[in-house]
């Protein structure tokens, strides 16, 4: 199933990090997360809708990979 992105893209930073996200459709609502600049290529995608606070929670916990 081909994913599909929504509305505009917002810039949030964490621990001095830049990260890109917007929400999106991919066999149900997900939020997309990218990290900037895209030198490293990082990307995932979050399950639901979420917000700046949410991102974080999931960068620092089960994407903590991102942070690196």
């Amino acid at each position: 199933m081909a994913a599909t992105a929504l509305g505009r893209r917002e810039v949030i930073e964490i621990e001095g990090k830049r990260f890109v996200y917007q929400h999106g459709y991919r066999m149900g609502r997900v939020t997309y997360v990218v990290r900037i600049p895209l030198t490293k290529n990082m990307a995932v995608w979050i399950p639901g809708h979420l917000g700046a606070q949410e991102i974080e929670a999931s960068l620092r916990g089960e994407n903590a990979f991102m942070l690196q």
